[in-house]
């Protein structure tokens, strides 16, 4: 019988020094502590289900002391517990990127502060994305997603959209909110196929050189995001404006390599910021 239960339990410890998304970020640091247990079962190959619940605090120091004015609680710390429920299709057979299929995916999370009731809220995201090849070497894909706070957040929890923010931009603007949607489409032409290659080596490594994937691709893609439901600026956020948008296009190359996929040498632009450059990056991934 097949078991088709899992348990994921994951600890963090981490410390940001001037963190990007503050304002006045000289000498603050960042301190952030999580601890969450994800229970999954899979119905079936392409049907998966999951609940999460965590514990998470948050605090920001100047040298020893706490910044009182940038958490809700008078502690100087927020300690929040968060649980989430996702359901998701997938029909990918290769997950970075398949021929043809697709993936649909909805998340319902829930927080509340355990220290303070300054926070109290729902955040329902949806995930979508396609996958198809017309003919050899043309492939097509395209991603959807939003998500937004529903309730009381603390406003470091506000979404971010930026060339540091879930979009491939050179704008320099951040934009802030309590909801975000994005999308992307992107055309992928193979130089060389992607082809799978067997090296005879010492036994002790011969099961790591087995069916290495290479190869390399040309992209061009575009991206879209757009943040809004606030019209009131953090006091601490580094955005330049609440509510805002924009829309981002590039091309780059794709190298297909053994056990990381992707690796993504991309040269973007912002259509609605041009005076902002050209931003060249090297990356890990579909972005799908």
């Amino acid at each position: 019988e097949k078991n088709n239960w899992a348990l994921d339990i994951r600890g963090s410890f981490t410390d940001e020094e001037e963190p990007r998304f503050l304002k006045d970020r000289e000498g603050i640091i960042s301190r952030q502590r999580l601890l969450s247990a994800r229970f999954g079962y899979r119905f079936s190959l392409e049907n998966y289900s999951w609940l999460k619940a965590s514990i998470r605090s948050r605090a920001f120091e100047f040298g020893n002391d706490y910044l009182y004015n940038l958490t809700e609680s008078n502690t100087g710390e927020d300690v929040l517990g968060e649980i989430e429920f996702a359901v998701e299709h997938d029909t990918r057979t290769y997950k970075a990127w398949p021929d043809n299929a697709y993936l649909i995916r909805l998340i319902i999370g829930s927080g509340i502060g355990l220290n303070h009731s300054g926070t109290r809220y729902l955040k329902p995201e949806l995930y979508t994305s396609a996958f198809y090849t017309p003919w050899s070497r043309f492939h097509i894909a395209g991603c959807v997603r939003g998500a937004t706070y529903l309730g009381d957040i603390p406003p470091y929890e506000r979404m971010l959209l930026g060339r540091e923010n879930k979009i491939r931009t050179a704008m320099l603007n951040v934009f802030e909110g309590r909801w975000r949607i994005q999308s992307t489409a992107e055309l992928r032409t193979d130089i060389l196929p992607v082809e799978y290659y067997t090296f005879e080596t010492w036994d002790l490594i011969d099961p790591y050189t087995r069916n290495l994937r290479f190869g390399m691709s040309t992209t061009f893609f575009t991206d879209y995001g757009v943040v809004g439901g606030v019209d009131d600026l953090t006091p601490y956020s580094s955005s330049d404006s609440t509510s805002g948008w924009d829309v981002a296009y590039g091309i780059g190359l794709i190298l297909h390599i053994p056990y990381r996929d992707m690796i993504r040498i991309e040269a973007m632009r912002s259509a609605r910021f041009p005076s902002d450059g050209m931003l060249f990056r090297v990356r890990i991934g579909t972005f799908l």
